[in-house]
């Protein structure tokens, strides 16, 4: 009974996380530039690029915010080939509605500044942050690297549909998104009229020039690979690429971009950033023994060691923020948390909610709304790991592993929407499929399916049935059931023409028994 109680707060806990994002605003529904693709503004696939569009009322129909999603980079064939299968690359495989957080958000409680703008949200397929234009297509692997097209045919259509009327006007991103609206925001400025008020906001997009745990420049050279092969160079800000020298890939990196911007940028991001710490502090490449594996799903997990190394990283972040000047600037404005997070500003729950980040006093929301309408100079630093009790707390063993699932795009994996988890019950909603599960499309047309009980009881290792406890080694056990279950398209348990009970297992060490 009390079991059932458990299970029934949790669910009633996931529904109304379900509900909670439902009434945070209706899903926007998808639009296909398709005139863009004869100017070559096509995905790594080639399909047409797309966004999500809620439009703007009352006060705020002049009003533009254009988001750009985020979703890391591919910077070698092999890796635009595997992005292009899934919606980073090919809007084919995009989701037609998308719900609205965050920054984005239409409910004026949560979003009291931005709710009744125009709000944009760029889907992202070229894997380049939008500065990629390779004209020549390789029949061998028919990529298309026309990220900077797909940037300039989407705005140059916002315009056309009353963004040129904009008396104020936001470029925005998250991760690789972010960079983007760090990369573009002179540009941006440059295409609204000079009586809009512009400005720009870069959510976890402040990449750092480090090197790695094992003292070598990983970062740098993904980024070089990234410009290599995207031709990204021509497109990036010429005001940095001018003082680099030989090196202008280099002005990926923000710390060199920022310097040189006319327009006023606002960086939201953490100074321990959870992706920076994986992937340009400690990369797999660079941790070949894994001794960083546990710290970076939880830094309470890292050893005082690894700590100082975390907090030299945290610096070296703070002096790339201030070598851009932000900190002197009378238009430039930051909010640096030292939550283990990366992008904040598109979820309600770390934008503005009782449970969202507060630095000195203020969340997101109001740092970003005081800086646009000058309310108040907004410079927010936050004290070092581990001092902010208002950072969400995170599961190492199932909040950053799922966090790691619902970052996976791929066409044959469901996106994570939302999950929940508690010392009791974890819980987890995916997208819906229409077309069946994987065991009636394994069994339904070879053959009448077993009842579900047991087909359940047929996956269970045999201690678990007896015991009533999963172990790591049951899991396994079963895990090992559902790969037979494919490979051979038995159910776990299933009945012959005479009714005779088959276990799956048995069958299959009778089988190589006899072979």
């Amino acid at each position: 009974m009390q079991h059932g109680r458990m299970i029934g707060s949790s669910l009633l806990a996931c529904v109304l996380t379900i509900i909670s994002l439902k009434a945070e605003g209706a899903s926007v529904g998808i639009t296909f530039l398709q005139d863009a693709a004869t100017k070559g503004a096509v995905c790594l696939d080639g399909s047409p690029p797309a966004y999500h569009f809620d439009k703007g009322s009352g006060t705020g129909v002049n009003n533009w915010i254009v988001h750009m999603e985020g979703g890391g980079w591919c910077e070698d064939v092999a890796t635009c080939l595997s992005r292009k299968k899934t919606d980073l690359g090919s809007s084919k495989l995009m989701v037609k509605q998308f719900g609205f957080s965050g920054l984005l958000s239409s409910q004026q409680k949560s979003n009291p500044d931005f709710y009744n703008w125009n709000r944009i949200k760029v889907r992202y397929c070229d894997g380049s942050s939008f500065t990629g234009d390779v004209e020549a297509v390789n029949p061998a692997n028919n990529l298309f690297f026309r990220g900077n097209r797909i940037f300039e045919a989407i705005i140059a259509d916002l315009l056309a549909k009353g963004m040129q009327n904009a008396n104020n006007a936001i470029l925005s991103g998250c991760s690789a998104g972010g960079l983007a609206s760090i990369l573009h925001c002179d540009r941006f400025r440059d295409l609204l009229p000079a009586t809009t008020k512009v400005k720009c906001i870069s959510d976890a997009g402040f990449f750092i020039h480090a090197k790695d745990v094992s003292g070598g420049q990983h970062i740098e050279n993904f980024y070089s690979q990234v410009a290599k092969l995207h031709d990204s160079i021509k497109n990036l800000p010429a005001s940095c690429t001018s003082r680099m020298g030989t090196r202008p890939e280099l002005c990926f990196f923000p710390q060199y971009v920022v310097q040189t911007m006319q327009t006023p940028m606002f960086f939201i991001n953490s100074a321990y950033d959870s992706w920076q710490i994986k992937n340009i502090l400690a990369p797999s490449a660079a941790d070949k023994a894994k001794a960083w594996k546990s710290c970076k799903l939880d830094l309470n997990k890292c050893t005082p060691a690894q700590l100082k190394v975390i907090q030299d990283f945290r610096d070296e972040f703070l002096l790339a923020i201030n070598t851009t000047g932000v900190l002197n600037s009378s238009s430039g404005g930051m909010f640096i948390d030292s939550c283990y997070a990366h992008c904040q500003i598109g979820k309600q729950i770390t934008w503005s909610s009782d449970t969202s980040p507060v630095v000195d006093n203020t969340k997101i929301a109001k740092a970003v709304g005081d800086w646009y309408y000058e309310r108040s100079t907004i410079k927010k630093l936050d004290c070092p790991y581990p001092c902010n009790p208002t950072c969400p707390k995170v599961d190492s063993e199932s909040g950053l592993d799922v966090e790691a699932v619902g970052s996976v795009r791929h066409e044959n994996v469901s996106r994570l929407r939302a999950y929940y988890y508690s010392k009791d019950e974890k819980l987890v909603v995916h997208d819906y499929y229409d077309r069946g599960s994987v065991s009636a499309l394994l069994h339904a047309v070879m053959s009448p399916m077993s009842p579900p009980a047991m087909r359940i009881a047929g996956y269970r290792a045999p201690e678990v049935t007896i015991t009533r406890r999963a172990t790591q080694e049951s899991d396994v056990y079963s895990y090992g059931v559902l790969l037979l279950e494919l490979l051979t398209g038995k159910s776990p348990i299933h009945a012959t023409g005479g009714e005779e009970i088959i276990h799956l297992v048995r069958w299959v060490h009778s089988v190589v028994r006899e072979e």
